[in-house]
Formats: structure tokens, C-alpha cells, sequence
């Protein structure tokens, strides 16, 4: 290896033949000329332990080179480096490469490696390369006042350092023409960063900037990544300060919480953790692989019932459209809405009250006493083992606020002999055995036996979950065990199922579920729920009608208690017979009655043919949602 030293005040070209390569410099060189302090001629190998100095160029390469800095490099009007040709640099932790344009500079075209373990500044941009690999290791820097990282050609970005533009307007990192973005640890600008396509995965922090007081600040107001293409953003377990907007392509969450999100094409969540998700509705893209302890918070839509039915999630409020969210696929979902603290949408799930007691193989047990794998009695499998306790609660301020979150109270002996054995207390929507159907406990409310709970005290709900979902007994009365559904997330446990079973094996209902209909009333007026009968005239509204199904609520306007039989006709033929007793918590609200007398069926598509609803007593015809657009009217 041939050695450089002494201090040296004219440029060096390092070329073959003439010189020998490996080289080691360990001098002081200060070129103040117009030429690069070194000029790399040829393919080269050369390790920087001293100082050189540029007025324009520190160290130029004209060939594809292998430099190592394990000191100081500065081109106070150009570049530090400029690898022309391409090759490999690396900059050791005490290493520092300053430019007054950029710290360093890669070739256009051809494949160039840096490998970054010290500090990089360049007066424009702290690095700006093509094709190749760039690692910023954990003690790296790059900083650059208009940006941090350029990369002008698709190529790889790995950091696990710090990037950042240090000036109003700049961006940390560029992908210009696409490429791939690893990020371990910190990314900021006044825009973090801006992919025209490619892929960003984040696992640590990208902050989006704005000028406050003169000085650059980290803001949740500003951008922190921009697609300017279709590109792929993956979020695992990272932090994004500010706004994440893409341009179509997909938004993958593996794990951890975004807001403010929009534009994607597709907004996917992993099956392997609990994510949550916050955007608006006209930001959001089709939902994919949305499950147990995922949540998706929409701030600008306020919702308090919906509906799922063909990909599709219905949101309403107070029986009027708010939004549509498709999904990729169907859920086995049962929604249960609540207003969010945010003015957005929760979905609860329902579950047992603490004190309940539950058969075991060991005899009853308070349900807040069992653990995973004590064995459960059930209707049609026998002694089965726990998989999972759901737990969750509510303080006394949000019981009084929302009537559903409110247990319901099932006195001893009110669903027959012995059933409960003792007084029973479960959510709205958990579902008691009777028959060979499960109704929510919401629906039995008879005003007597059965009610809301009126204690305005801290609640505290558990749900315990089988290998498949079974008839477990509950004070000796028949209910349902858990349902794996898009509900898991309301528990404040939901994380550490998701890490024991990042694949869940999707479950089926053990026996249908009777939300609504004639059946839903002969058990109601078997309980004691009796109103008395209807007649006169109606008023309601059909609010959705296509796509297989049609739906809407009708009420008695002299008999508000009292369910309206309605008739479907297609065509000027009868094709369907409902009974409106479905219980939405939007039209308790809105004071329709108690809320139950609403209606939700399957019903065939028939292009061209008429469709209009009806009372069935009275042959009133139903009004039309004014934005309803697939419904056809016949003159009334």
C-alpha cells in the first residue's frame, strides 16, 4: 500500500500507471485552485485518514473507485465526493464529508454503494445518487439544507440513522424515480419524504415540518410522506408525524397506529397485530385484511348504526347516509356503533358483566376468575378449553352518556324456570340461547324482567372464546361465547391475541342469529314484551334498496310501540313480507320510538321492475330516502 503524508498545497491524480493502489493518505491537502484536490483517473482504491480540503471538489472520481473516509473531506463550493463513474465509499463513524452543493454525489447511471457511519452535509443536498445501495448506519448522518437524500435512479435507501433537510421547503429523502425505502430510525423535512412510486417501509420516525417562529418544527399539520405516484407505504410499528398522502398504490399497516391518511388505493391491515387506522371518508381506499384488534377511525363522519352487505359498510346517522367503505372481501361481522370521543364512529362487541358466574368443569366461577384453558361447559361439545378472555370497561361518565354501552339486566327466572338462576347482566348485544336461535339480549327488553341496567357505575366486560363458537351457560342460562370478527378490537387485551395467533382461523355462527322478523317477536311477546296492535297511519323511510338487499325503518304514527308489518312488491308482485322490529341505536336517538323498528332483507335484483314498500295493513306506500338512487317508484 502506498502512503501519502506531509502537508501538501497543489492537487493529486491518482492514476495507473505511476502510482499504486491501495493508497493512504494521511496528510493535509488544501487545493484553493479550480481543480479537485484529488482526481481519481482510474479504478482506485484509496483510505482518507487525513484532511483534504477544495475550493470546488474535494475528491473526484472518474472511475469506478473504492474510497474509505476516516477523517475529514470538504468541497466548500461543489461536491465532497463525486463518485462520476460509480463505486463505493464508505465514511467511518469519526469521518465527515462536507460540500457547499452536495456532501456527495453518485453517478446518474451507474451502480454506486455508500455506506455512511459518520456525518455527510452538502450546502443543497447531503447526499444525491443513482442506482445502488445507500446505508446510513446508526451513528450516520446526512443533512442537507434543500434535502437530505436524492435518489435520482431506482435503487435501495437503508436507515437506521438520521436523515434530515435543514431549510423551509426541503425534503429529507427523495425517491425520484421510484425505488426502495428502509427506515429504522429518524426522517424529517419540511416534507419527509416524497416517492414518486417505489416502497417506504417505516419502523421508526418520519416527521413532516413547519415554519414556526422562524425555525423548522415538527407538525402533525404538515406532510410527512407524499407518493406522487402508485407506490407502496408499509407502517410497521413506526412513528408518522403529519400528513400521509398516496397517490392510488397501497397502504399496508403490519402493526402499529397512522393517522391521517388518504389517497391509496387500497388500505390494508396485517393479520399479524392490532393496527389502528385514522383518516377521512373521502381519503380512504378499499379495506383489506381489516380484523380482530384493528380500528379504523373516520374523523369527518359521524355514524351511529350500519350495515354490512356485499363488501360493503353502510354507515348512517340518525337513518341518513354518512359514508360507504368497501371492502376487499366479506366479514362475519355484527356491528355495534357508538359515538367515538373524536366525533367519529366505535364499534363494540358484546360480552359478560363482572360477577357472572360460569360453568366450569370445576363448578361455577366468576367470569373474571377464569384464566385460558379452564374448560367451560357447553350445550353441544362438552367441557371445552378457554383460547382467550376479552376484557374490557367503561367508566360511569360514558355508561350515562351511552345508553348501549349499559348492561342488560335479565332478572332471575325471566327467560323460564331457573334460566337465569340468578340475576343476569350482559351487553346489548350478546346473544342469549332460546331455541335453536341466539337474540341479542337487547332485543328481550320487556320494560319488567328484562331492562337496561339503571347503576351508573364502572362496568367491566369480559368474553371468553373457544376453538369454535359454542353455547356456553351463564348463570345456567344458554349464551353465546365469542365470535372471532372485526369486534376484537374493543378489547383492551386485543394486542396479546393477536401475538399468540397472528393467523386466526375464522369462525361460523354454531346457530343463526334472530336480529328481526316474526320469529323475533313471537320470543318478545312470549317475554313479555306486548305492545299493543298497530294500525293507522305510518311513517318511515326506505334508505337502501339494490345490490340484493333492501332496508329502511317504519314506525305506527298512533301506536309508536308497535311493530309495522311490511309488504315488498317488485313489479306490482308481493315478493316479500317483514316485520320492522330491528333495534338501531340511530333511530333511538333520533326518537323513533325505542329504536327497534327497523327492517334489513335480502331481496333479488330485478333491473327495470318496480319496487315500492308497503304497509301491509294499510297499503300506505313507504317515502323514498331522497338519495336513494337504485330504488324505482311506481305512482302511489
Amino acid at each position: 500500500m502506498e502512503t501519502i503524508s506531509g502537508s501538501l498545497t497543489l492537487g493529486i491524480t491518482l492514476a495507473t500507471p505511476g502510482d499504486t493502489s491501495p493508497t493512504l493518505f494521511t496528510g493535509t491537502l488544501s487545493e484553493t485552485g479550480s481543480n479537485a484536490a484529488i482526481y481519481m483517473e482510474t479504478p482506485w482504491s484509496l483510505d482518507v485518514a487525513g484532511t483534504v480540503y477544495g475550493l470546488e471538489i474535494a475528491i473526484f472520481a472518474d472511475a469506478a473507485v473504492t474510497l474509505t473516509n476516516q477523517n475529514g473531506i470538504r468541497g466548500r463550493n461543489g461536491e465532497g465526493v463525486d463518485l462520476a463513474a460509480g463505486g463505493s465509499l464508505y465514511n467511518a463513524t469519526q469521518g465527515t464529508i462536507i460540500g457547499g452543493a452536495q456532501g456527495v454525489y453518485g453517478a446518474g447511471f451507474a451502480a454506486t454503494t455508500v455506506t455512511n457511519a459518520g456525518t455527510i452535509i452538502g450546502g443543497t443536498t447531503g447526499l444525491e445518487t443513482g442506482p445502488g445501495l445507500v446505508t446510513n448506519q446508526a451513528t450516520g448522518a446526512i443533512l442537507g439544507e434543500s434535502a437530505g437524500v436524492v435518489l435520482t435512479a431506482p435503487s435501495s435507501l437503508v436507515n437506521d440513522g438520521r436523515i434530515a433537510a435543514l431549510a423551509a421547503g426541503g425534503t429529507g429523502v427523495s425517491l425520484a424515480n421510484g425505488g426502495t425505502l428502509l427506515n429504522h430510525a429518524a426522517i424529517y423535512g419540511e416534507l419527509g419524504i416524497l416517492a414518486a412510486g417505489g416502497t417506504v417501509l417505516n419502523q421508526g420516525f418520519i416527521a413532516g415540518e413547519t415554519l414556526q417562529n422562524g425555525m423548522l418544527q415538527i407538525s402533525a399539520y404538515a406532510t410527512a410522506i407524499r407518493f406522487t405516484a402508485p407506490g407502496t407505504f408499509i407502517e410497521d410499528a413506526g412513528i408518522v408525524a403529519g400528513t400521509v398522502v398516496g397517490d392510488g398504490g397501497l397502504l399496508l399497516l403490519q402493526s402499529g397506529n397512522l393517522a391521517e391518511v388518504t389517497g391509496f388505493a387500497v388500505d390494508s391491515f396485517a393479520n399479524s397485530a392490532a393496527s389502528e387506522l385514522s383518516t377521512s371518508l373521502a381519503g380512504l381506499g378499499t379495506i383489506a385484511g381489516f380484523t380482530a384488534g384493528d380500528v379504523l377511525h373516520l374523523e369527518d363522519v359521524t355514524a351511529n348504526s350500519a350495515f354490512f352487505y356485499n363488501h360493503v359498510l353502510t354507515l348512517q346517522n340518525a337513518g341518513v347516509l354518512a359514508g360507504l367503505i368497501t371492502f376487499t372481501s366479506d366479514y362475519p361481522q355484527i356491528f355495534h356503533l357508538a359515538a367515538d370521543p373524536s366525533g367519529g364512529t366505535d364499534v363494540t362487541a358484546p360480552c359478560f358483566c363482572a360477577g357472572t358466574r360460569i360453568a366450569t368443569a370445576r363448578g361455577e366461577v366468576a367470569v373474571e376468575n377464569l384464566k385460558v384453558g379452564d374448560l367451560v361447559r357447553t350445550r353441544d361439545a362438552g367441557f371445552v378449553p378457554i383460547g382467550w378472555i376479552g376484557r374490557r370497561s367503561y367508566t360511569p361518565r360514558e355508561v350515562v352518556e351511552n345508553l348501549d354501552l349499559r348492561p342488560i339486566r335479565i332478572a332471575a327466572g325471566a327467560l323460564g324456570p331457573g334460566m337465569p338462576a340468578r340475576e343476569l347482566r350482559l351487553s346489548s348485544g350478546h346473544a342469549i340461547c332460546i331455541g335453536d336461535a341466539l337474540v341479542p339480549a337487547g332485543a328481550l327488553i320487556n320494560g319488567g324482567s328484562i331492562a337496561h341496567c339503571d347503576r351508573h357505575e364502572t362496568i367491566r366486560y369480559f368474553h371468553l372464546e373457544l376453538a369454535r363458537h359454542e353455547v356456553i351457560f351463564a348463570e345456567q342460562c344458554p349464551a353465546e361465547s365469542f365470535l372471532e370478527d372485526a369486534l376484537r378490537w374493543q378489547f383492551e387485551n386485543a394486542r396479546e391475541f393477536a401475538l399468540a395467533h397472528p393467523l386466526p382461523a375464522p369462525k361460523r355462527s354454531c346457530l343463526p342469529r334472530l336480529t328481526q322478523g316474526f320469529a323475533l317477536d313471537a320470543i318478545q311477546r312470549r317475554l313479555g314484551r306486548n305492545p299493543p296492535p298497530g294500525s293507522g297511519p305510518i311513517r318511515g323511510l326506505v334508505e337502501c334498496a339494490g345490490a340484493g338487499r333492501i332496508a329502511g325503518w317504519a314506525q305506527y304514527m298512533l301506536h309508536p310501540d308497535a311493530p309495522v308489518c311490511l309488504d315488498v312488491f317488485i313489479g306490482g308482485t308481493r315478493r316479500a313480507r317483514v316485520l320492522a322490529n330491528l333495534y338501531r341505536p340511530d333511530l333511538r336517538l333520533a326518537g323513533i320510538g325505542d329504536g327497534g323498528h327497523a327492517f334489513d332483507l335480502p331481496l333479488p335484483d330485478e333491473p327495470g321492475q318496480a319496487l315500492e314498500v308497503r304497509g301491509a295493513a294499510s297499503a300506505e306506500l313507504l317515502e323514498v330516502a331522497p338519495n336513494l338512487q337504485r330504488l324505482r317508484t311506481r305512482a302511489a
